[in-house]
């Protein structure tokens, strides 16, 4: 007998997916980055005399960019109704 799945909403599979959790995480870095970025930008560094929440920025920023990345990815997962028919970082290939 084939049996057929029953199929999720593709929103409701996209929040059963880890991307919510992933946006959590980074919302932290994003807060918690741009706090010690603040924290230490008074203190230079030793060699170019710039300042070490510069440094620290880093952080935040890339966290905002990978935040901006997961929606993007999450939105084509829900446009095209399947995630994992979504040609992504979801398998890298190294050839």
């Amino acid at each position: 007998m084939n049996a057929k799945k029953p199929q999720l909403n593709p929103t409701l599979k996209l929040l059963l997916d880890l991307g919510p959790l992933v946006l959590f995480f980074l919302a932290n870095v994003v807060y918690w980055g741009w706090r010690a970025a603040l924290r230490q930008w008074d203190i230079p560094t030793a060699a170019i005399e710039l300042p070490t929440g510069l440094i620290y920025l880093v952080l935040p920023v890339t966290a905002a960019l990978m935040i901006l990345r997961t929606i993007n990815q999450m939105a084509q997962d829900v446009r095209a109704g399947d995630p994992a028919a979504v040609p992504a970082a979801h398998s890298v290939s190294l050839d």
